[in-house]
């Protein structure tokens, strides 16, 4: 298993702000198999958790490394799995990554999806409410994606939304669709705004859908149109070229 980043760019300031990690899996013969392929069959053995244990503890000496030797950095998100809230030791497993790397809480993200939520909210909410505590960052994924969306955001504690701009798509020439679509977008936008959380939108593939997220003050954006995954070296090389918003390691 190996590491790729998804970049995050402000598309006002076009820097780096962030990414999130994802994983491939990189068979002998050099075949990529994606997370489509092989996650669905390591939830369904109960293997996922050590597979998510595997990606923080890889990001997590990835950024100490790069602080040691003081190279560009930004905010890593990791992704948490619903069965990885049910591990008595799920909460002391990130203090333990950030005591044995020597990284700060807010260099490392950690994305819940919005659906994990409603299985077993009281367990999932006090968990999250001790590691915001501690200084780690939540960021609500797949936002939209579900039914449930205003009602978990009226309940759950998170910093960051992460809008899935797949519920709506702008580019299919169904004006009325498109219409509705963004009077959604924008509706959901003046929300976080009024809230004070921040978005991401995630899944932007095409110019007019950054364009039309830009006039309403969405500025952060992750997807095909600004970056595709990354490998772990080219990313590193991004790094190396950028100057990102957030830089804490020099």
């Amino acid at each position: 298993f190996c590491l790729y980043v998804q970049p995050q760019y402000n598309q006002i300031t076009e820097k780096l702000v962030g990414g999130e990690v994802l994983v491939r899996w990189k068979k002998q013969d050099g075949t990529i198999v994606t997370p489509g392929e092989f996650v669905p069959v390591m939830e369904r053995s109960g293997l996922i958790s050590r597979l998510d244990e595997f990606i923080w503890n890889q990001t997590a000496k990835y950024l100490s490394n790069r602080i040691k030797n003081k190279q560009n950095i930004v905010p890593l998100a990791v992704n948490i799995s619903r069965r990885d809230f049910y591990n008595p030791r799920f909460c002391e497993i990130f203090y333990n990554l950030t005591e044995k790397y020597g990284i700060l809480p807010e260099h490392l993200d950690l994305e819940v999806t919005e659906s994990a939520y409603i299985e077993n909210a009281d367990l999932i909410i006090g968990i999250i409410n001790e590691l915001r505590s501690r200084g780690f960052k939540i960021k609500m994924d797949d936002f939209g994606s579900g039914y449930s969306s205003l009602n978990t955001l009226k309940t759950v504690p998170v910093d960051t939304i992460k809008l899935d701009m797949q519920f709506i798509t702008l580019d299919d020439g169904d004006e009325t669709s498109n219409f509705r679509g963004g009077v959604i977008l924008d509706s959901v936008l003046r929300m976080a705004h009024w809230l004070g959380l921040p978005v991401i939108a995630e899944g932007v593939e095409t110019r007019k859908q950054a364009e039309f997220l830009k006039s309403i003050d969405c500025a952060i954006i992750q997807g095909f149109y600004f970056s595709k995954p990354l490998p772990l070296d080219e990313f590193s090389a991004l790094l190396d070229n950028s100057v990102p918003e957030y830089n804490d390691s020099k």
